[in-house]
């Protein structure tokens, strides 16, 4: 018996890339804590940053093969605080200068 096609929801697809994002782990990783193939966790990745990068160029709608909700959604969250300290990290580390009142 062949196995059927899983549709995933929009909300699904968001989360898991986010988790990807995120904790910085690897894909397969969290392909496997979610019980898919790391395979299609990695095409839903390249998808949305692939639109997030050439939003400007071209309408998300023509790069969006069904609505485009579900990349406005996960374009609209706040960055985690780990993706906040690596960028702050990446400052440090090339300039020199930190923007923490701590330091």
């Amino acid at each position: 018996m062949s196995q059927g096609k899983t549709s995933f929801s929009k909300e699904f697809k968001i989360e898991a890339v986010q988790m990807v994002i995120d904790s910085n782990r690897r894909i397969s990783d969290v392909a496997k804590e979610l019980g898919l193939r790391s395979n299609l966790l990695g095409i839903w990745k390249k998808r949305y940053e692939f639109i997030k990068q050439f939003r400007e160029a071209f309408p998300v709608v023509l790069m969006c093969k069904v609505g485009c909700s579900g990349f406005y959604a996960w374009l609209s969250r706040a960055e985690s605080p780990l993706i906040e300290e690596n960028k702050r990290l990446v400052v440090r580390e090339t300039t020199g200068c930190s923007f923490d009142a701590r330091s």
